[in-house]
């Protein structure tokens, strides 16, 4: 039986050595949690989760950029966890996204100990938004790799995250998956959409104006990954996950944005112990947070306004956008942060909404 779980995406520090041009922190206040804060804010929530039957809590470390803080900080939560879970019972399972410009071989004994010798890390192909103070976006895919090979060499498997953009259409999908597969010999790709919810105006309207030429590079992209992934040790999320949940009738592991009310089963925890329902809307205002883990007990937490908001939105989007849809089932109306930054509510069905179809039409005659 499947112990009944919970994701905690954690945000220890909103500082980053990166500036990427669609990053929702840009205008955050730059902070880190204190390890003291850190351990009374996971007691807290451990003990209320126990109590409500939780048995494993996944936590995603995220930021900002986590390894500013340094290995002993890591090494040191880690401990904090696992006193924890000897007082509650709770497991912790621990998964880190960095953009590996820090990485170095210090590193390599946390990761493999902690965080099973994976870490997630983000690398658009090719390059248009992701740049650093000192690094331009021409450089930073080479300082990218440098660091990759390095991790590489010291046993880290390294699993991108990529959000394709105007430059992937034009090269095809042909050209941008062989990149990671080939080239650098990823095993494993999250892609991601992209959503402006502290974008400027440029940028707002060429995610905006670009939904139809996604659609059909997503489109060709899973048509060509249908190809060749048989031969080859490597997979792509969302494309996976799809394909699975019509061969096993029903998703193994469902990416957030297809869960059913993500408020059920994720929270985000932000380094002044504000918490929301993901990282995203931690960077909202107060009128998105459910309150303060450091200040507030759980309990209050999760009786949040808003919070309850995100469960009636099913039901609404039911009523007037997906009631005919035959594919319901499968994403529930997709995510509430991408629908709020383009339609300012959660109210609707996700902007991205043509090209989940797209996806799921494709595995319904392939899987």
């Amino acid at each position: 039986m499947r112990k009944k779980e919970f994701s905690l995406i954690f945000v220890p520090t909103t500082s980053c050595n990166s500036s990427c041009a669609y990053c929702f922190q840009q205008k955050k206040k730059k902070e880190s949690m204190t390890l003291d804060n850190y351990e009374q804010a996971v007691l807290r929530l451990a003990q209320y989760l126990r109590i409500k039957g939780t048995e494993k809590l996944n936590f995603y470390w995220q930021g900002g950029e986590v390894m500013l803080l340094g290995v002993g900080y890591i090494k040191s939560a880690i401990k904090i966890q696992e006193k924890i879970g000897r007082e509650t019972g709770i497991e912790f399972k621990n998964r880190l996204q960095t953009n590996l410009l820090l990485y170095d071989s210090s590193w390599t004994s946390v990761i493999k100990e902690s965080f099973g010798g994976v870490l997630g890390s983000s690398l658009d192909f090719p390059n248009l938004y992701r740049r650093a103070p000192e690094i331009s976006i021409e450089k930073y895919p080479l300082m990218w790799l440098e660091k990759y090979k390095l991790a590489s060499g010291d046993g880290i498997r390294v699993n991108a995250i990529s959000i394709p953009n105007r430059r992937s259409f034009k090269i095809g999908p042909k050209a941008f998956l062989d990149y990671y597969r080939k080239d650098l010999g990823i095993q494993s790709i999250q892609l991601n959409f992209a959503f402006p919810f502290s974008a400027g105006g440029r940028l707002r309207k060429e995610m905006e104006n670009s939904l139809e030429e996604l659609n059909n590079f997503i489109k060709d992209l899973f048509l060509y990954y249908l190809e060749v992934r048989k031969d080859h040790h490597f997979e792509i999320s969302p494309f996976e996950n799809i394909l699975s949940s019509f061969r096993d009738r029903g998703i193994k592991q469902r990416p957030c944005i297809f869960s059913r009310v993500c408020a059920e089963n994720f929270m985000a925890l932000g380094p002044d112990g504000s918490c929301a329902l993901c990282d995203c809307w931690l960077e909202g205002g107060e009128k998105f947070r459910f309150g303060n883990l450091i200040k507030e007990e759980p309990e209050v937490l999760f009786e949040n306004t808003f919070r309850k908001r995100i469960f009636k939105r099913l039901d609404k989007i039911l009523n007037e956008d997906c009631y005919d849809c035959p594919f319901l089932q499968m994403c529930f109306g997709g995510c509430p942060v991408r629908t709020y930054s383009f339609y300012g509510d959660i109210f609707h069905k996700d902007f991205y909404c043509p090209v989940y179809l797209t996806m799921f039409r494709i595995a319904a005659e392939r899987a």
